[in-house]
């Protein structure tokens, strides 16, 4: 009887054990199916933790830039001319890009990514070749974009010299009719040399320096001059670099180009040639590290040959590239520098006679510029009817008409005369001084002089102006 019991009980539990199973399954389908929809619906979200994102083709050749950017510095620290420790890699976060300034000035977001994927120089130089102690090549700058200010004149790098922080609310970045301000399109970026050298000069005289501008739409890089044209080369072997002056492209403009940009005239990157970027920077690498170029020279500049010539060859006395003693490459070369500036102020007299002659040469030339117009006014007759005529003498130096009075000439020609007798004693005394410096000496002054076309200019004024070789500067 038990045993009839138990089965018919068995009996009816079938059924409900059967719809149990089935709410399970359909709850775990349910659940199943809830978990997939999530998943899909977030996995934007998801995608990190099991694969990598995809990045588009732009962004790996910004990284691609970016990496070139950090072999160039790093190249610069590994020959001495960085101090250890002074290049700043990303990511960047104190101090960071400002990106709200970055998009206020009109940057495209591709270009906020190039400066936040770029190394930073964070300290001076160990030397400076020319005047500053920041300069990065073909006298271009580096450039920490993120300080504010140096970021916002990136955006007009021909101009920012008469830029005042004070002034920066009055330039509207982002419209084409701004008359202030016609600087950089959104998708173009200033790698460096967002200040050049030579800033402090009269209007009359050309702005020397160049900068080294990266097109992110065309993946071309501009390094270029002040202003289109043509390059100048002045008699102390210098340049006024004027259009492209990338050692391919040097002195192009770009296709179809024929404009002529007076020095004030505001000109567009689209005016230069140029070549693309992955090409250029990795052309400017290799110059480097052949020796073609030696950091912080000028290229093509013979008034600081003579001491390039010099670094060059104490860079392969000390095993540039593969051997490189960094530490007795800098003691050569702070005793080179010591033993050149005793050099330079031993024969301070001869530069300082040369710049006598040429000067009783110039005051000559006005001398018989004012007898002759005393001439003309002797036979000058005046307007009767103009308070305001004068005779007229043509000046050589200038290339224009003058006109005085008898009595403002003859002012002038009495200070001449003057300026001319004391030249004439000061020559004296300066030959009798350069007769006594050392032949030796003399003679490798002449030598440096006719090969570098002007060692009296080669350390300006002052020689540590030129060449640091103070000790606690440089540790």
């Amino acid at each position: 009887m038990k045993d009839k019991e138990h089965v018919l009980e068995q009996g009816n539990a079938g059924p409900a054990r059967r719809r149990s199973g089935r709410l399970l399954k359909s709850a775990l389908t349910l659940g199943a199916c809830c978990l997939v929809y999530l998943l899909w619906t977030n996995k934007h979200r998801m995608e990190p933790f099991w694969r990598k994102p995809e990045v588009s083709e732009q962004e790996l050749w910004i990284q691609d830039i970016a990496n070139l950017m950090t072999d160039l510095y790093t190249l610069l620290e590994d020959m001495a001319y960085l101090p250890p420790g002074s290049i700043s890699y990303p990511p960047h976060i104190e101090p960071a890009i400002n990106t709200t300034l970055a998009a206020r000035i009109g940057l495209s977001p591709d270009a906020v990514l190039v400066l936040e994927k770029l190394p930073y120089v964070t300290a001076d130089t160990n030397w400076n070749a020319y005047r500053y102690k920041n300069e990065l090549l073909l006298t271009t700058q580096f450039a920490d974009m993120r300080d504010d200010w140096t970021l916002t004149k990136s955006r007009d790098p021909w101009h920012p010299d008469t830029w005042h922080p004070r002034d920066e609310e009055h330039f509207n970045f982002n419209s084409d009719e701004d008359d202030e301000f016609d600087g950089l399109n959104a998708w173009e970026v200033a790698l460096s040399g967002v200040d050049r050298i030579n800033s402090w000069m009269s209007d009359d005289q050309p702005l020397r320096g160049a900068n080294m501008i990266l097109n992110l739409r065309t993946r071309q890089l501009f390094t270029v001059g002040d202003g289109a044209g043509k390059s100048h080369e002045y008699s102390d072997g210098s340049w006024e670099n004027r259009g492209s002056v990338d050692p391919i492209t040097r002195d192009m403009l770009a296709h179809g180009e024929n404009v002529t940009l007076k020095r004030t005239t505001r000109a567009r990157v689209s005016h230069y040639a140029s070549r693309p970027a992955i090409e250029a920077l990795s052309d400017y690498i290799n110059r480097f590290k052949t020796l073609e170029w030696v950091p912080g020279f000028v290229l093509g500049d013979s008034q600081i040959g003579y001491a390039c010539d010099t670094y060059r060859e104490l860079y392969r006395e000390h095993g540039w590239p593969s051997n490189f003693n960094k530490d007795a490459f800098e003691n050569a070369r702070k005793a080179w520098h010591e033993k050149t500036e005793d050099q330079y102020k031993a024969t301070e007299a001869i530069r300082e006679l040369k710049g006598v002659e040429y000067q009783l040469k110039f005051d000559g030339k006005y001398l018989d510029l004012y007898n002759k117009h005393l001439e003309n006014l002797a036979n000058f007759v005046p307007d009767p009817q103009s308070p305001w005529s004068r005779a007229k003498t043509f000046n050589p130096d200038s290339g224009r008409d003058i006109y005085l009075t008898e009595k403002q000439t003859l002012n002038s020609k009495e200070i001449m005369i003057k300026r001319i007798k004391e030249g004439e004693e000061k020559k004296v005394q300066l030959t009798k001084i350069v007769e006594g410096i050392d032949l030796e000496l003399r003679k490798l002054h002449e030598e440096i002089d006719a090969t570098y076309r002007g060692f009296h200019r080669l350390a300006m004024p002052d020689f540590t102006r030129l060449y640091n070789v103070s000790v606690d500067v440089q540790q």
